[in-house]
C-alpha cells in the first residue's frame, strides 16, 4: 500500500512540474547566445591582419518554448564571405586593400539576413562592427617558448633546460602580424613538488582573436630532475676592478668563503674560478658604515646560498 502511494506522489510530483514548465516557457524572455563568426573565401595569397571576432553575441526575446530550442539547437550559422563583407572594388583587388586603413564592417544587416527565427526578435548584437584589412600571406619558423612554473621538493632541482620537441614552430599570417612574433609561447602551465624526471603533452598558446595558423597543436616536453646538495667553495678572491691607480684598499678579509646549491654532478666540477666576486670602489666612498657587501657573480643554473662573511671591512690609503 505505501509503495502505491510512493508511486501516486512522484506521478504528482511530476505532472505538477510539467505544468509548471508548461505556463512558465509561455512566458516572454530575453537571452542571449554566443554564435561563432567566420569570413571565408579569403583571397589567395592573402591573410587577416586585423582581429576577428572569435563569437558574436545576439540577445533575442521570445517566449520560453522557442528560446529553449534555440538554445539546444545548433548555433546560427554566421560565416560570411570576404566578398560579402568587403567594399567591391577592394574585394575584387586586394592588392588595393594592402596598407590601407582597415575599414569597418558593419554586422546588423547581414546578421539579421541571417537570423531569422519565427517568434524570436533579434534585440542586440556585439559587437556591432569589426574592423577588416587583408595583408600578403607570408609563414615564417619561430621557437617555442615554454611558459612552464617549476616547483621543486626540497632537495631536488633541476638537470639542464626542459627539452620541447618540438623546439620550434610554423606560423603562418599576415605579414604585418608575424613581423612582431619572435617565438610563440605554450600554454600557463605549473608542476609541483617534482623531485623525479617528468615527460609530459603541453597545449600551444592560442592565437586569440587573429587568425594564424599554426603547425601543431601541443608540444612534448622532458624536465630531467637530480638531488641537489651544498658545496663549500673556499677562499674566493674580492676584486675591486674600478680602483683608482693613486688608492689601495685593503679588504679584510680579502676572500671569502660561498656555499653553493646545485645538482651533484654540477657541485663536482664547481670551483672558485666559475664566480667572480667583486667590490665597487664607488660603494666604497659611498659607505659610512666602514664595512661592504660583496657581490657575487657565477654560473646561472648555480644558487648562492650564503657567503662567509656576509660583509668586509675595509681600509683606504693613498699609495706611496
Amino acid at each position: 500500500m505505501n509503495e502505491r502511494r510512493y508511486h501516486i506522489l512522484a506521478a504528482s510530483a511530476l505532472f505538477g512540474l510539467l505544468v509548471w514548465l508548461s505556463i512558465s516557457l509561455r512566458e516572454s524572455y530575453v537571452v542571449t547566445i554566443a554564435a561563432p563568426l567566420e569570413i571565408r573565401d579569403i583571397p589567395e595569397g592573402w591573410a587577416l591582419q586585423t582581429p576577428l571576432p572569435r563569437t558574436v553575441d545576439l540577445t533575442c526575446r521570445g517566449d520560453g518554448w522557442r528560446l529553449l530550442f534555440l538554445r539546444m539547437g545548433p548555433a546560427p550559422d554566421l560565416s560570411f564571405s570576404y566578398f560579402d563583407v568587403q567594399p567591391p572594388a577592394r574585394a575584387d583587388q586586394p592588392d588595393s586593400a594592402a596598407g590601407r586603413s582597415p575599414t569597418s564592417v558593419a554586422l546588423d544587416n547581414l546578421v539579421r539576413a541571417r537570423f531569422t527565427r519565427p517568434g524570436i526578435e533579434l534585440l542586440e548584437i556585439t559587437p556591432g562592427e569589426f574592423p577588416i584589412a587583408l595583408d600578403r600571406y607570408v609563414e615564417k619558423r619561430v621557437p617555442v617558448a615554454l611558459n612552464l612554473r617549476l616547483r621543486y621538493r626540497e632537495g631536488y632541482g633541476p638537470d639542464g633546460d626542459p627539452v620541447l620537441r618540438p623546439d620550434s614552430i610554423t606560423v603562418g599570417g599576415a605579414a604585418a602580424i608575424l613581423r612582431g612574433i619572435q617565438a610563440w609561447p605554450t600554454a600557463t602551465d605549473s608542476l609541483v613538488d617534482i623531485r623525479m624526471p617528468v615527460e609530459f603533452e603541453t597545449p600551444l598558446a592560442s592565437a586569440g582573436d587573429y587568425r594564424l595558423r599554426i603547425s601543431g597543436q601541443t608540444v612534448h616536453v622532458t624536465v630531467a630532475v637530480q638531488p641537489f646538495a651544498e658545496k663549500t667553495i673556499p677562499a674566493v678572491v674580492v676584486k675591486i676592478p674600478d680602483s683608482p691607480p693613486d688608492r689601495e684598499v685593503i679588504l679584510i678579509p680579502p676572500k671569502i668563503d660561498l656555499i653553493a646549491r646545485a645538482g651533484i654532478r654540477r657541485l663536482s666540477v664547481l670551483s672558485g674560478g666559475d664566480f667572480r666576486v667583486t667590490v665597487e670602489y664607488r660603494q666604497i666612498l659611498a659607505d659610512s658604515t666602514g664595512t661592504i657587501e660583496p657581490v657575487v657573480a657565477g654560473p646561472t643554473d648555480i644558487q648562492v646560498v650564503s657567503r662567509r662573511p656576509e660583509k668586509l671591512q675595509y681600509i683606504v690609503r693613498k699609495k706611496l
